[in-house]
């Protein structure tokens, strides 16, 4: 199982090389204001943060 938030291209090319074998749930459709909502609905030690997500939505999408 590959659970990444940031995972960038190169990582998604080389994971969906492994074809039937994964499931690759593609979420960047999610709008930035719910995966920020749901981030922050987390139990603290498991949050990444705001700010990270913007980042890293800025970086990626």
């Amino acid at each position: 199982m590959a659970d990444r938030t940031s995972l960038n291209p190169r990582g998604l090319r080389r994971l969906e090389r492994l074809g039937a074998r994964l499931v690759i749930y593609d979420l960047r459709d999610v709008p930035l204001a719910d995966c920020v909502a749901r981030d922050a609905a987390r139990p603290p030690r498991d949050r990444i943060g705001g700010d990270a997500i913007r980042a890293l939505a800025g970086r990626w999408l």
